[in-house]
C-alpha cells in the first residue's frame, strides 16, 4: 500500500465533501 495513494484517496474524498457543500474534519 503506497502512502501516496491513500493520501491522494483522502484529499479526494474531501474534496468531493467541500463540493458537496460537506465539511467533514478527520
Amino acid at each position: 500500500m503506497d502512502p501516496h495513494v491513500i493520501i491522494t484517496g483522502d484529499i479526494h474524498n474531501q474534496s468531493v465533501n467541500i463540493l458537496s457543500g460537506k465539511s467533514t474534519n478527520i
